[in-house]
């Protein structure tokens, strides 16, 4: 993950964690595990902010601004995880015809 992308609903980028993973390594491990090895976890960690990137200088309609998802860190790194636990699967899973929301 790039160190200074935006925040996401924590107020945290990524640079955070890992200037102090010696501080928070311990907990945010045991989040991510906890997620796996029992299937769920507190859902306010999936709480994502959307905010409007305009794609022009004045925008008058919403074609003209781009939505992109502030997601919490520990969020990217449960949804990576799986993505990565998945991937060997995905030729049996998706469709020959199928080509959106793949990761």
């Amino acid at each position: 993950m790039k160190p200074f992308k935006a925040p996401g609903s924590d107020g945290f980028q990524c640079i955070f964690f890992k200037q102090y993973w010696h501080i928070v390594g311990d907990d945010v491990f045991k989040l991510v595990k906890d997620a796996f090895t029992s299937g769920h976890f507190d859902p306010t960690i999936s709480n994502t902010l959307i905010a409007l990137i305009p794609k022009v200088d004045s925008p008058t309609t919403f074609r003209e601004l781009r939505p992109i998802s502030l997601c919490n860190i520990v969020y990217k790194l449960i949804t990576k995880v799986l993505v990565n636990r998945l991937r060997p699967l995905l030729d049996s899973l998706i469709g020959p015809y199928q080509s959106s929301f793949l990761p």
